[in-house]
């Protein structure tokens, strides 16, 4: 399986979890033992092949500040999942078409979860919030957005990375440049 990432637990130098781009989520511990396995069998990720143990295409993963495991899932009808710390799966679906590449996924200050989509979307980026409620989905808010210069003209097809700057704002590096959301507490 191509590996896609490598996320490593915070204070556990010696536990991290492998995305790949077709056999979903490998847990390691002491580095070298891998602890578990995850797919569509014992997780929320999905196959692109609905009831097909293969095909599970995760991107980069991260860590939102409670400790849960977030990934993108590609071309499936729930993209998002996470992976709370209390062991539970949950994954999230939006409105569009299942062919959507989410790609990765950054998760700023504010515990919103940036995430990176395909030229093939409509959208470069996508901002979702649960609110720090993974199970109720009734105060959970997203955002599809494009990249846009300071004028607010679209000028990028790519999006490729996040990052947040001492100040809270966010950089998102593109096939044209730097992108820049000053505010991001305010996306919504």
């Amino acid at each position: 399986a191509k590996t896609i990432g490598i996320t490593p637990v915070e204070g556990e130098p010696y536990h991290f979890f492998i995305s790949s781009m077709s056999n979903g989520i490998y847990e390691y511990e002491n580095y070298y033992s891998q602890k578990a396995h995850y797919s569509v069998n014992n997780s929320s990720l999905q196959s692109i092949y609905p009831d097909v143990e293969g095909y599970v295409r995760v991107g980069k993963m991260n860590f939102d500040s409670d400790g849960n495991l977030w990934a993108t899932n590609w071309m499936v009808d729930k993209p998002l999942s996470v992976f709370s710390k209390d062991g539970e799966w949950y994954s999230y679906s939006f409105d569009l078409n299942n062919n959507s590449y989410f790609e990765g996924v950054y998760i700023d200050n504010s515990d919103y979860k940036w995430v990176l989509m395909n030229p093939v979307s409509a959208f470069n980026v996508m901002v979702f919030d649960d609110n720090n409620t993974l199970t109720d989905l009734s105060d959970d808010r997203v955002k599809f957005l494009k990249a846009v210069d300071d004028d607010g003209e679209v000028f990028a097809k790519r999006c490729f990375s996040f990052a947040q700057d001492r100040d809270g704002t966010i950089l998102i590096g593109t096939d044209q440049g730097i992108a820049v959301y000053s505010s991001p507490e305010r996306i919504f």
